[in-house]
């Protein structure tokens, strides 16, 4: 503990200069691996764009460089520029941490995803700052860690089990993570609140009335479409199966929007089975709303789920929604053909059936999306962003 203060203490006055800060009543200081994408990421901006700045004053620090989502121009923004995996570069973050923590002496801490809790933990202890910290987590972690590697995951569980419990409150975006953070990592239920995710409706509604130009969209064929990093766990391939099932039957087109690791794999499964002239990959996308708006269906194939934000915006373009039943998140937004359609995961049969039910009845599609848009409005961004408002005022008035 000694050695660690002294070193926190040369980083202090090392970066003094580059992190020195007033100190403003009600500082919260969000934590985010960077704000290149993803949906925690999304989440982060919108808390920094829409926060009532007269209750808390946002500071950002990414631990990447480089942005995909717009800020305010008055964004404080405090960048380690991290590069290569983080974990190998553990201890030089934690110090930084440690005396950025110090210099900015922030009323709240609020941090996104795993990597960036733990470390978010420990510095903070380490920094001896009295601060409340409140953690997030916007996927089922007890499957994802299965996905990893053995050594990665039991030292991620171990660290999750000890050091969640130092902080103040656990925010969750669904009912059933808070269910698997209580009975996988036995965290106490008190200190765990659920918060759904946002979506900022007004500029999703003026995205989505931008120009495409894309051949797709200039013939008068049915567009299915998902929007989604392409990972194992987001089960694109049972799409593109359930796809070649549903373009036997009709004349449509497939869109996938998104990039990752999986993008040739699933390129080859498209040739394989004779559909990749009707599948096109578009990467990631700045502006997915145009698409959606446009498109005939949307379709989330996931195998696991946090939340499922891609649904709300979806619905909030105002397109029929077919989504997998999976852990956890799209069973508390879509409730069965009322504002979509429910599937099992990993079976593109479901898949296929359930796509056809929306292109070939008008009428039952557009009660689809009539439905989903109204229910999306209760993710407005002005609601959301004042729940976490109110939850940072609890815990500073019952002093946790």
């Amino acid at each position: 503990m000694y050695i660690m203060t002294v070193v926190g203490m040369w980083f202090s006055t090392r970066y003094r200069n580059k992190y020195l800060s007033c100190n403003e009543d009600k500082k919260l200081l969000i934590i985010t691996p960077s704000i290149r994408g993803g949906g925690a990421e999304k989440v982060a901006v919108l808390l920094v764009k829409y926060i009532n700045r007269r209750k808390f004053k946002p500071v950002l620090l990414t631990f990447r460089t480089g942005q995909t989502h717009e800020l305010p121009s008055n964004t404080r923004i405090i960048s380690l520029d991290i590069r290569g995996r983080i974990y190998f570069k553990f201890f030089s973050i934690l110090l930084r941490l440690i005396q950025i923590i110090r210099w900015e002496k922030p009323t709240v801490i609020l941090s996104f995803l795993t990597h960036c809790n733990l470390l978010t933990v420990m510095a903070t202890k380490l920094s001896r700052v009295k601060t409340i910290v409140v953690l997030s987590e916007h996927g089922p972690l007890n499957l994802q860690l299965k996905l990893e590697p053995h050594v990665s995951s039991v030292v991620k569980r171990f660290g999750v089990k000890v050091l969640y419990r130092l902080a103040d409150a656990l925010i969750v975006v669904s009912k059933g993570m808070k269910i698997e953070f209580v009975r996988k990592f036995s965290l106490p239920s008190g200190k765990i609140r659920i918060i759904y995710n946002p979506i900022d409706s007004e500029e999703i509604t003026q995205l989505s009335k931008e120009n495409i130009n894309h051949p797709y969209f200039k013939e008068n064929i049915p567009i299915i479409i998902t929007v989604g990093r392409l990972v194992p766990e987001k089960g694109h391939s049972y799409l593109i199966k359930a796809f070649r099932i549903v373009r036997k039957l009709r004349r449509c087109k497939l869109l996938i929007i998104g990039n990752g690791p999986m993008r040739k794999e699933l390129e080859q499964l498209a040739n394989e089975l004779e559909i990749r002239q009707d599948v096109a990959f578009l990467g990631f996308q700045k502006n997915p709303f145009k698409y959606l708006a446009k498109s005939d269906v949307f379709v989330l194939p996931s195998l696991i789920e946090g939340f499922g934000l891609a649904i709300v915006e979806a619905m909030a373009c105002g397109i029929p929604v077919v989504a997998t039943n999976c852990p956890w998140g799209p069973g508390e937004i879509v409730i069965n053909n009322v504002n979509g359609l429910l599937v099992p995961p990993a079976d593109e049969k479901a898949l296929a059936k359930a796509i056809l039910a929306i292109l070939n009845d008008k009428k039952f599609s557009e009660q689809m999306a009539s439905k989903g848009r109204q229910f999306a409005a209760i993710f407005d961004v002005k609601k959301r962003i004042r729940e976490y408002e109110d939850f940072f005022e609890y815990l500073l008035r019952t002093g946790v």
